[in-house]
């Protein structure tokens, strides 16, 4: 057994079995599952693609314009977390797999994201695993694969000749991301048969111009200045990207060898020496470890975050940003990664313009043989892809806050939460893009522990209906929750939950919440907090935290404080009120004008009297203080929101058509030539309704003042008629106010034949007439 050459010590204890130590990702001397049940009952959460006839997988792969075609090995496998595709199958040899969307699905003319978890092992670590899979878009066609081996179906096959054709042979018009687990960097000896060489050079790389000595160079990508500029050496498994159809992907590298051609008398095959060419690749963005690391094929779950951005407008190059093992199998929570790189993609390569935007897009994988002296299952590996995320269908995140309502502060490792706060803690999933609503969405909800829930919704960015959480439904921290689709139309979910911390020393670690859909996963992360105790706190109930009342109507805050210390009591401890309105104005309510109560639990409960809320916003900052001890002094804040009903926009006078009088008696409507005539009303009423009124003197002549109209204004609204006078006229009266701001024009529904309308008797004499309209508004309270 060859072992590595640094291996990590655990002293005082024993390793059973054949392990012998860890080194990197990889347990030395410990073999893989072979068994796909078992890989897949350790898959985490996976879309169902099986059921939603995401992928195309042909019986048969290859160039069919060449009848070159061999038989497909992907398929894909069912398992207890959501299905995978497996491209490539251990112990079988020389195979090729390969899925892609159902239709052109990736549109590179809109910024895309994959998500996804692939797993990757050979049989055991004596096992030499290959030769890899490759995440490919491409224009070609739904079985395209360009070969086995070193190829890993996306690269092109080595012609064995010096007409640098290798580009043609190759998936035409694609870009592709290998993760090659095996690596390819056999130089063909001179002299040899050329028919007979294997292809096995692609990770060659570059020759060193000044010693001709071959260096193995890949490049890296260079985050400062967005190039590939950091010549890397190949050592083992690695991840990188390029163009497979073009030919400036390819280093091509001369050797001499031996040609057939023809016989002799004795039929000994006769040889001609020409020279060949065998090739590297380029391996742009190159993403690698350690000499001979199996950080790919270390039969783990890894996952990948494919992030597209479109190009701007007028250019034709894309951008790919790809990162690998970004989140932790386990959990699904975020990790740090070393291995990410960002790479420009031609649309002109793809062959796609704004017109015709979209091309195919999947996974390919190769196995191949083992070489002189490897063990049987070397060169094959199992190979499979679970996906979370998928073009074509919904791009899609979430996230999570949990905020200390008390300090403004969201929880994290450097503002913990205190004992007694209230706490609001937030989800927000939102929809980016997509051909299709992210739908059937459901979770479990991974909740912070040590906080008591009493209250939670789910609310919609469109402002439809949502819903109201069970918060007693709640069991070990976890609530399941059920949320309408979300897409263009509605953007956003969003659910909240409000509670209360526990008085208690606690750390609460960060967890990790699924949001599952048909099409599409997403997950959302919380930070690791910790709770600090308090031995003297004060809050604000959650029903008084925001009250919403009619401005001038009396008000009441109700709280709470407590202490470890048996010596705070009511008498000794004193809550006061500062209100400041929205104008500025300071109110203070001193403390002996606010009762303190003792409850059974050994808190005490206070009310706060407001006699009169002012209008618009006020906040109301409170201060508990007891004189046991000068520390035992807490603060809290909760908002005033005083409704009003005010007039609004309007769009000026109201002007009457010009009438010929005739001596006989006519109603004249509005001259709505420029627009109809508005008056807008503005309510923020939190209960109740408003009324609106109308009186005015008559129409008297601009040229008379003395003259009166021989004639009234009058309000007609369907068959009732109410003719203007001097004391105010209802006019309206508006739905109960639901607490939500409302704009009403009140001349919206108004006909030539409603409304506003002037009357006018036989006796009226031919002028220009003008008067003036007084509208009140007033409120009633609300009607049970």
């Amino acid at each position: 057994m060859k072992l590595r050459r640094k291996m990590l010590t655990v002293a005082g204890a024993v390793l059973a079995g054949i392990g012998l130590g860890v080194f990197g990702n990889t347990v030395v001397g410990e073999a893989f599952t072979t068994s796909i049940d078992s890989i897949m009952s350790s898959e985490p959460k996976g879309l169902h693609v099986n059921d939603q006839n995401y992928f195309t997988i042909q019986t048969k792969i290859g160039n069919p314009e060449s009848a070159t075609t061999i038989p497909n090995a992907a398929k894909i496998q069912d398992g207890p977390n959501g299905d995978a595709v497996q491209v490539s199958s251990l112990g079988q040899q020389n195979s090729g797999g390969a899925i892609w969307s159902k239709g052109k699905t990736f549109d590179m003319y809109q910024n895309q994201r994959a998500s996804m978890w692939v797993y990757v092992n050979g049989g055991d670590v004596n096992d030499k695993p290959g030769e890899g899979m490759a995440f490919a878009i491409q224009n070609s066609s739904d079985s395209a694969f360009s070969g086995t081996g070193e190829s890993l179906g996306v690269w092109g096959v080595d012609p064995k000749s010096n007409d640098n054709t290798i580009a043609q042979t190759a998936i035409q018009h694609s870009w592709a991301i290998e993760f090659d687990t095996r690596l390819n960097q056999t130089m063909p000896a001179s002299n040899l048969i050329i028919a007979n060489t294997t292809a096995d050079a692609f990770d060659i790389g570059t020759v060193d111009d000044i010693t001709g000595n071959n260096t193995y160079n890949g490049f890296g990508y260079n985050p400062t200045n967005g190039k590939n500029d950091i010549p890397q050496t190949i050592w083992g498994e690695h991840i990188a990207s390029d163009s497979p159809s073009n030919v400036g992907t390819y280093v091509p590298r001369t050797q001499s060898g031996r040609v057939q051609n023809g016989y002799d008398f004795l039929v000994v095959p006769h040889y001609d020496t020409k020279n060949y060419n065998y090739y590297g690749l380029k391996h742009d963005g190159l993403l690698e470890t350690v000499r001979n690391d199996h950080f790919i094929s270390d039969g783990a779950w890894h996952h990948i975050t494919l992030n597209y951005v479109a190009p701007s407008e007028g250019s034709d190059t894309g951008q790919m940003t790809y990162t690998f093992d970004d989140k932790t199998a386990a959990t699904g929570a975020p990790k740090k990664t070393q291995w990410t790189a960002t790479e420009n993609i031609s649309l002109k390569d793809l062959d796609v313009t704004a017109e015709k935007p979209n091309v195919y897009w999947g996974f390919t994988g190769t196995t191949g043989a083992p070489a002189s002296g490897e063990t049987t299952n070397s060169g094959t590996e199992n190979a499979l892809v679970a996906f979370e995320q998928v073009p074509g269908q919904a791009n899609v995140n979430a996230t999570t806050d949990l905020k200390d309502e008390k300090t403004g502060d969201s929880a994290d490792s450097t503002h913990p939460i205190g004992g007694n706060d209230r706490v609001k803690l937030t989800y927000k999933l939102n929809y980016e893009n997509g051909e299709n609503p992210w739908s059937e969405i459901k979770s479990s909800l991974n909740l912070p522990a040590n906080i008591d829930w009493d209250q939670g919704q789910i609310t919609y960015s469109d402002g439809s209906e949502g819903s109201t959480l069970n918060t007693s439904s709640i069991s070990n921290n976890k609530l399941d929750v059920s949320v309408n689709a979300l897409s263009d139309a509605r953007k956003q979910a969003v659910i909240t939950l409000e509670g209360k911390a526990k008085n208690v020393s606690a750390q609460d670690v960060a967890n990790t919440t699924y949001f599952s859909g048909k099409n599409a996963i997403a997950t959302a992360t919380s930070n690791t907090f910790e709770i600090n105790p308090r031995s003297f706190s004060m809050s604000i109930d959650k029903d008084s935290r925001n009250i919403n009342v009619n401005a001038n109507t009396p008000a009441k805050i109700t709280g709470t404080f407590s202490a470890n210390d048996t010596k705070v009591t009511a008498e000794n401890t004193k809550v006061a009120a500062r209100l400041t309105s929205k104008d500025g104005t300071v109110t203070d309510i001193d403390s002996d004008k606010i009762p303190i109560v003792k409850n059974g639990d050994g808190s005490y409960s206070f009310t706060i009297p407001v006699d009169k809320v002012p209008a618009g916003d006020t906040a109301v900052d409170v201060v508990a203080t007891s004189s046991v001890s000068s520390g035992y002094t807490d603060e809290d804040t909760a908002k005033l929101h005083g409704g009003t009903v005010t007039f609004g926009a309007t769009s000026g006078k109201i002007i009457f058509k010009k009438t010929v009088l005739t001596g006989k008696g006519t109603t004249i409507s509005r001259d709505d030539s420029n627009g109809p005539w508005s008056l807008n009303v503005d309510s923020s009423l939190a209960s109740g309704a408003w009324t609106l009124s109308a009186r005015t003197t008559g129409m008297h002549s601009v040229n008379v003042p003395s003259q009166a109209l021989d004639g009234n204004l009058i309000y007609k609204n369907g068959d009732d008629v109410t003719t203007l006078n001097t004391v105010d006229s209802p006019i309206m009266t508006s739905p109960q106010s639901t607490g939500t701001p409302t704009e009403t024009n009140i001349a919206s529904d108004w006909t030539n034949d409603s409304g506003i309308l002037l009357d006018v008797n036989g006796g009226a004499v031919s002028d220009d007439y003008i008067g003036e309209i007084t509208w009140t508004l007033g409120s009633v309270p609300k009607v049970n």
